[in-house]
């Protein structure tokens, strides 16, 4: 974190945290006070209704029992309005179904106002008679028993899929055509009276009471349902049902055409009017949380936009400070390796010519000290190459170029020509490829791992297989041995700098070989590990990710 940034970030993140706490319970309150405006003007509609159904009656019985009105334009239009506002409603529970939004009861409650919107569509199709009377009382029965619906057990719901809508549809579409098209297989739904005028058959009469009572029930489950989780869409639907119920009771006390028959139907369409408000209320409510989101995008935009300027900043100051870094890196390198190793050489040369000058002039003991000294000096410079070799595997930013590694390995075992002559080893290595990459690195990864292989050997001469294996992403190289194998709580220590696990009068080295393979791998992206066990030889594992090039390698046998 950059000096002066964090407690600035720090008061970001509290303001930005309070201004969306902020947002959340405003858009809350806001839902909290339209579910009680809507649920007041649902109990304000109920009460209308319930005073104009009961004015209907009166009127019809009293001064107006003689008042027809006959228009079939204006029923049409009523019934065909009616049925166009189900079918929309059942279509917008259906979607909000898939969001989890809407009523308790989605599936049900779009089943029924499909399966009654089609047959009272047909209703307002045909002509005052038998089969107009007979559609709209069926789709009165329909719709109630659909409705009532509500009442089966909610893993009954849980099992119901959309489909259930198409067979609804289905089932109810056949019925109304067959209807209009075989009028005679249908009960009689008009009778003459002795006047001559005709009445609503008790046929009539009781599939309208039937389904009226049906939606009445219907209503119950929806305010209990209202009550216990405070869903202003199941609210909606109760009073939908309810004003279906009463315009289904009106029914049985009114004639073709009559005040009674007009103020059903007004019950009807108010009915549907309120599904419709349905539609308008998750509308709104969908616009609504499209704002919001939009709202809420926007901040987080802003928000992300600083963040990433800070951080931008922050990691222009640590790339600042590692090129920093690397250049006194460099620096420190450059005077190891020249005014470091100057006086060591000097130690050596001069201790030399002491033990020659003086050969017959010094006993044992003190050509023992002068061998001490010269070997003191000898592995000090070791070091100090081993230092520079470190730093340069985790300084150098060359450019990568491709880099074929079988040429890399004939380039290390000449390097190490001497030292696998003298330990009778033998290296064989499958087909490697060609990969992107810094050819010092890999020079210095392939010399190491094989060194290590020959260094550290068993009593049997040492055997070093390379084999390349392409992976998704990358290479995966594996350096097996049969050395003397490394203890299992050993296996991550050794890649750390200067860690040795062997007195330097057993093995000789700093024990920075494996340090170097570690950064050379890191700074190509990858990873190296060893798969180990003691007296059976190692197996060193790098993964070079991302960088295969095509073409062809050529096998090497060493």
């Amino acid at each position: 974190m950059l000096p002066g940034t964090g407690g600035s970030s720090m008061a970001a993140a509290d303001n930005q945290n309070a201004t969306e706490s902020h947002n959340v319970a405003t858009s809350a309150v806001h839902r909290l006070g339209a579910g009680r405006a809507t649920a007041t003007a649902l109990k304000i509609i109920i009460a209308v209704s319930l005073a104009t159904h009961g004015f209907f009656l009166l009127a019809g019985g009293t001064w107006m029992a003689d008042w027809r009105w006959p228009s079939h334009a204006v029923h049409g239009a009523v019934e065909m309005s009616g049925a166009l506002i189900a079918i929309l409603v059942a279509g917008m529970l259906l979607a909000v179904d898939r969001r989890g939004a809407g009523t308790n009861f989605n599936i049900w409650i779009a089943g029924a106002l499909v399966g009654m919107g089609l047959l009272d569509g047909l209703h307002a199709l045909v002509d005052a008679g038998q089969t107009f009377v007979w559609l709209h009382s069926v789709a009165t029965l329909i719709g109630g028993a659909l409705f009532a619906l509500v009442w089966a057990p909610p893993q009954w719901q849980a099992r119901l899929t959309q489909r259930w809508v198409g067979f609804v549809a289905a089932g109810t579409f056949t019925l109304g055509v067959a209807s209009m098209l075989f009028p005679g297989a249908t009960p009689p739904m008009l009778v003459h009276v002795e006047s001559g005028a005709l009445e609503f058959s008790i046929w009539a009469k009781s599939l309208n009471l039937v389904g009226g009572v049906l939606f009445l029930a219907a209503s119950i489950p929806l305010v209990q349902s209202y009550r216990r989780t405070g869903n202003v869409d199941d609210l909606l639907f109760c009073l939908h049902t309810a004003l279906f119920g009463a315009a289904a009771t009106l029914f049985e006390q009114s004639q073709l055409w009559d005040l009674p028959w007009w103020g059903w139907h007004i019950l009807r369409l108010t009915a549907f009017g309120v599904a419709l408000w349905f539609v308008i209320l998750n509308e709104a409510a969908a616009q609504a949380t499209v704002r919001e989101a939009a709202e809420q995008l926007k901040t987080f935009n802003e928000t992300l936009e600083a963040k990433v300027t800070a951080r931008t900043a922050q990691l222009e100051a640590v790339a600042n400070e590692l090129a920093q870094s690397n250049r006194e890196l460099e620096e420190f390198a450059h005077v190891a390796s020249h005014d470091l190793q100057e006086p060591l050489r000097m130690v050596r040369s001069f201790a030399g010519l002491l033990k020659r000058d003086m050969a017959d002039e010094l006993d044992e003991r003190r050509r023992q000290y002068l061998d001490y000294l010269m070997d003191g000096a000898d592995r000090m410079q070791h070091l100090i190459r081993d230092i520079l070799d470190y730093a340069r595997a985790g300084a150098r930013d060359s450019e990568t170029e491709p880099v074929a590694l079988d040429a890399i390995l004939e380039n290390a075992l000449e390097n190490l020509d001497e030292a696998i002559r003298e330990a009778d080893a033998r290296v064989t290595a499958s087909p490697l490829p060609t990969v992107n990459g810094d050819p010092t690195g890999f020079l210095q990864l392939f010399q190491n791992l094989i060194g290590n292989a020959i260094k550290f050997r068993g009593e049997t001469a040492p055997r070093v297989d390379i084999r390349a294996e392409e992976q998704e992403g990358g290479w995966l190289l594996r350096f097996a041995d049969n050395g003397i194998g490394i203890e299992p709580q050993y296996r991550e220590r050794i890649f750390g700098a200067f860690k040795r696990l062997h007195d330097t009068r057993e093995f000789a080295g700093s024990g920075i070989g494996l340090a170097v393979c570690a950064k050379v791998t890191l700074r190509h992206g990858g990873r190296i590990w060893v798969e180990s066990e003691p007296g059976h030889g190692s197996t060193f594992l790098v993964y070079l990710p991302n960088r295969s090039a095509s073409g062809e390698s050529k096998a090497a046998g060493k």
